[in-house]
């Protein structure tokens, strides 16, 4: 998964347990902040391994192709890049 998600995972379980901790908070929201806090810590931890593995077996794949898959996937990107400029211009010009 990408760095985003895993970032925004990561600033949900941070809130949440600055929440638990507020002296404010109400003692009955404690054990469902905790739960709540341990699923997204998981999860975080889940989308963790994903993006190790994901990056690992692009890097062995591009090791067997000689660097053809990591060209493939710059072009693609470039491509890419280069439609949503158009679309936004598109749009803009639109507007």
């Amino acid at each position: 998964m990408t760095k985003r998600s895993t970032s925004a995972a990561t600033n949900s379980a941070g809130q949440l347990d600055l929440l638990a901790e507020s002296p404010t908070a109400p003692e009955h929201t404690y054990p469902e902040l905790t739960v709540a806090n341990e699923k997204l810590r998981h999860r975080n931890s889940e989308l963790e391994q994903l993006q190790r593995a994901t990056a690992d077996g692009l890097g062995v794949l591009d090791q067997h192709t000689q660097g053809r898959v990591r060209e493939l996937i710059e072009h693609a990107g470039d491509e890419l890049g280069a439609l949503i400029d158009l679309v936004l211009k598109n749009r803009e010009a639109s507007a």
